[in-house]
C-alpha cells in the first residue's frame, strides 16, 4: 500500500490550529502532552485487540472500538509530525512482507519502543520509523488506506464538535 497522509496532515493542522488557539497552546508547549496522548491511545487499542490478554478467555472485541482507538492515535501521531513538516516530504510503501515478521503484540512493543527514542530524539528520520510502524498495524487490520482516510474524516469531525461543545 502506497501512503500519502497529505490531506489527513491538512486536517490535522486545522483541527490542531483550532485547538491550540481556544487552548492557549502550541506545538512546542503541548510537545509532551501529544506524545504522552499517542502512548495512552497506544494502550487503548492494545486493550481493546485484547491481543496481549493470554490470560483469558474471553475473546470478545468490538471491531468499531478497535478502530476508533486506532484513530485516535493517529490523530495525535500525525499532530506530533506536523511541527517536522512530514506532510510536506514523505510518502513510502507498507508491503504485506514486511508484516509476517511480527504478531501485533510485538507490533505494538516495537511502536512504544520506537516513540520513547522519539520523545528522546524528536526528528524527522524517528517520526518515520513511528508513523510506518503505526500504519503497519492497518494489515492487522484489515484497512486499506481510503478507509483508514474516511474513519479519520469522521472522527476529525467529531474532534470539531467536542472542542466546540466544551470538551
Amino acid at each position: 500500500m502506497k501512503i500519502n497522509l497529505f490531506d489527513l496532515y491538512e486536517s490535522q493542522r486545522k483541527l490542531d490550529v483550532f485547538i491550540n488557539k481556544k487552548h492557549k497552546t502550541n506545538y512546542k508547549k503541548s510537545f509532551f502532552s501529544r506524545m504522552l496522548a499517542f502512548v495512552v491511545e497506544i494502550g487503548e487499542f492494545a486493550n481493546e485487540t485484547r491481543c496481549f490478554k493470554y490470560w483469558s478467555l474471553n475473546k470478545k472485541i468490538s471491531k468499531q472500538k478497535i478502530l476508533e482507538e486506532y484513530i485516535d492515535g493517529l490523530h495525535f501521531l500525525l499532530s506530533i509530525g506536523i511541527p517536522l513538516k512530514f506532510d510536506k516530504k514523505m510518502s513510502f510503501q507498507i508491503t504485506k512482507s514486511s508484516m509476517k515478521k511480527l504478531n501485533l503484540v510485538k507490533k505494538i512493543l516495537k511502536i512504544y519502543y520506537e516513540t520513547i527514542k522519539l520523545i528522546n530524539n524528536y526528528n524527522f528520520y524517528q517520526y518515520k520509523k513511528v508513523l510506518k510502524n503505526y500504519l503497519e498495524i492497518s494489515y492487522f487490520l484489515n484497512l486499506s488506506l481510503n478507509e483508514i482516510i474516511k474513519i479519520y474524516n469522521k472522527k476529525n469531525k467529531i474532534n470539531y464538535e467536542r472542542q466546540k461543545n466544551g470538551y
